[in-house]
């Protein structure tokens, strides 16, 4: 970890409230360095994104739970995780979440179980596959999580699974621009009623950039 990266790190910290720096420091450094070794050879970023890796996806990440209430012990899907975000960055400030990471290319998902084996995380488990296919299998979800994966409305059609005859929050990491994809959602689903949350944790950081967070209380019943 380079030391500015290291000096916006603990300074997100401190902004979090959290107090296991050491821990979220030497975790998020092992990451960085397995992100850095495997991205040559499967390509988990773009390589303009490797110098402001920290504030781009690890910082942006985290930042979750700024704006989110996610009570002790719940357990979090992150669909098409991915290099691992936002998913394991949220499990390395948040010990106490369940986290489940779908990743449906198989390279990434040896990689993410590196991860979870090199960081210890005890409190993330693998699924390989297409949500589609394996949401059906994936039980007592409290929140499903996605970040730059696909459309609001193709994100609910994933979803549905995961809430079978329960209650949850599908949260999606969107950028400024998403007003077709929620007249779309509301074409699709005319009963959801989203929340828009404004969305820039660490405003101070010039890589994070301004977003929305779009929460929707959901369940097996939405049409």
């Amino acid at each position: 970890m380079q030391p500015n990266d290291k000096r916006d790190l603990e300074s997100a910290i401190s902004i979090m409230g959290l107090t296991d720096s050491s821990r979220i420091l030497e975790r998020t450094d092992r990451f960085i360095r397995l992100l850095q070794e495997w991205n040559g050879r499967i390509n988990l970023i773009s390589r303009q994104d490797v110098s402001r890796l920290m504030g781009r996806h690890i910082l942006e990440s985290m930042g979750l739970i700024t704006a989110v209430d996610f009570p002790t012990g719940s357990h979090v899907v992150d669909i098409g995780t991915g290099a691992g975000f936002p998913g394991v960055p949220l499990a390395i400030v948040r010990p106490d979440l369940q986290i489940t990471l779908i990743e449906s290319k198989r390279k990434k998902s040896l990689f993410l179980q590196k991860v979870v084996q090199e960081l210890g995380l005890d409190n993330v488990q693998i699924v390989l596959g297409r949500v589609e296919d394996v949401g059906s299998d994936i039980d007592q979800v409290d929140f499903v999580i996605s970040r730059a994966v696909t459309h609001l409305a193709t994100l609910c059609d994933w979803s549905l699974p995961l809430f079978e005859n329960r209650s949850g929050i599908l949260i999606a990491m969107k950028g400024m621009d998403v007003q077709k994809e929620l007249t779309d959602l509301k074409e699709q689903y005319p009963s959801l009623v989203p929340d828009i949350i404004p969305f820039h944790p660490f405003p101070d950081q010039p890589d994070i950039r301004a977003g929305q967070l779009i929460q929707i209380q959901c369940n097996a019943d939405w049409t």
